[in-house]
C-alpha cells in the first residue's frame, strides 16, 4: 500500500474543509473548472481520509479528499453549455464518468496533503501528484490482470520501477 495511513471511505458524499470550521471558505484561490463554493465539500461520490487512529495523532483535525465526479459545464439553469453542437467542459462521454480529486489545501490540507503517498501542494492546482501516480498504477494493475498480465510495483529512491510478466495457468 503506497498510503498507509489513508483509507477510502465509499459512498461517503461529503469531505472536510476550510468551510466545516468557519462557515465559508476564505477566498483566496480560484475554484477549480466544474466546482464552486456552494458545492465545494458535499459534491464527493467518495472520501479519502486519514484513519482515525493516525488522524487522533495530529495536531489538527485533517481535511479529507473527495472522489468529484466532473461533469458537463453548465449554465445558471443547470443546461448544458454546448459549442459547435458539442458539450463544453471536463467531460465529453456520459457513458465513461471522470473524477477528480479535492482538497482544501489551507495548511497543507491540515496535514493530508504531508501524508505519504499524496503529494503536497505547492499552489492549489499542483496537489496529488504522488496519489495520482499511485491510482494509475493501482488501475494499471487491474487492466494488467484483466488481460492475463501481472504488474509488480517497487518503491526505490529515484522512483516507482515495475516489471510486467505473463500469467502462467497452472496445468495448461
Amino acid at each position: 500500500m503506497f498510503c498507509p495511513t489513508l483509507e477510502f471511505v465509499k459512498g461517503q458524499k461529503h469531505y472536510r474543509t476550510w468551510k466545516d470550521d468557519h462557515g465559508s471558505f476564505y477566498g483566496d484561490w480560484k475554484m477549480p473548472d466544474g466546482m464552486n463554493e456552494r458545492t465545494a465539500g458535499d459534491n464527493a461520490e467518495h472520501v479519502i481520509r486519514m484513519k482515525p487512529e493516525h488522524a487522533n495523532t495530529k495536531p489538527n483535525i485533517p481535511y479529507e479528499i473527495g472522489v468529484v465526479p466532473m461533469d458537463y459545464n453548465r449554465d445558471a439553469k443547470g443546461n448544458v453549455i454546448l459549442k459547435d453542437g458539442k458539450p463544453q467542459g471536463l467531460h465529453y462521454d456520459v457513458n465513461s464518468p471522470y473524477y477528480a480529486l479535492a482538497c482544501d489545501s489551507f495548511m497543507q490540507g491540515q496535514g493530508i496533503l504531508n501524508e505519504p503517498g499524496v503529494g503536497p501542494a505547492k499552489n492549489h492546482a499542483d496537489a496529488f501528484g504522488e496519489l495520482y501516480r499511485n491510482y494509475q498504477m493501482a488501475l494499471s494493475a487491474i487492466i494488467a490482470e484483466e488481460q492475463g498480465h501481472s504488474i509488480s510495483f517497487h518503491q526505490t529512491d529515484d522512483g516507482v520501477h515495475y516489471s510486467v510478466t505473463q500469467v502462467q495457468e497452472v496445468g495448461v
